[in-house]
């Protein structure tokens, strides 16, 4: 079924991080770019040393070994502004992952306008759609419309999963889109903030956690 398209691009954006507060790191982070029509334009991940302890490795799968050989974030930070200017960032609990690019952002000394200005929340989004729904975790909320998800708390695994999820709210009534902005360009200093070379988790386990069906894909239960 074709979907009425958006007035602007998206980029689906999923972080894993070191913990839940203001003091902890972004430690994988996964974009999937989407045209208008919600169809795949590209895909990114990257796990990402944070300089200091990874946290629950029980929940997000992840070592200090594993991020060791990783870019750190203001290696990083260039390239992904690439990846989200002139698109709306989609994510699940979007304040969270919004916040965490916001305050890795900050410590490149680069200011990001105010995440509800380019952001669209699928987690706000379901609420509205399913109510009654009685948990709206993604794997919650993707599951009540038909998706698994078999690689849970990977960032590319998750954000394939919201590409999903955005896709099914989207076809159950057009997203309003109309107090959203698109992602604005920041200027960094690149001889500051030299690039350094993605590090995706696949490279490090050997599973393909991004475009693959094995990640998410839809069941046919709807």
């Amino acid at each position: 079924m074709s979907m009425p398209p958006l007035p602007f691009p998206i980029a689906v954006l999923d972080c894993e991080t070191t913990g839940l507060h203001a003091t902890d790191r972004i430690l994988e982070i996964a974009v999937v770019q989407l045209n208008q029509h919600l169809e795949v334009e590209g895909r990114w991940e990257t796990l990402v040393n944070p300089g200091q302890d990874v946290g629950p490795t029980h929940i997000h799968g992840l070592s200090a070994a594993d991020v060791h050989q990783a870019p750190r974030f203001p290696g990083i930070a260039v390239h992904l502004l690439h990846l989200l200017h002139g698109r709306v960032m989609v994510a699940h609990y979007a304040k969270f992952d919004a916040q965490f690019l916001s305050q890795e952002f900050a410590r490149c000394h680069t200011q990001l306008a105010p995440w509800r200005e380019w952001s669209l929340c699928t987690l706000k989004l379901a609420k509205q759609r399913f109510p009654k729904l009685g948990s709206f975790s993604l794997s919650s909320c993707a599951s009540h419309v038909g998706i698994r998800n078999s690689a849970a708390h990977t960032a590319a695994a998750d954000a394939h999963t919201t590409v999903e999820l955005f896709r099914a709210l989207h076809r159950a009534q057009l997203i309003d889109c109309r107090r959203t902005s698109p992602f604005p360009w920041h200027n960094l200093d690149l001889s500051a903030y030299p690039p350094e070379a993605p590090l995706p988790r696949a490279r490090i386990h050997g599973i393909p956690l991004i475009g693959g069906e094995i990640c998410a894909h839809q069941t046919n239960s709807n």
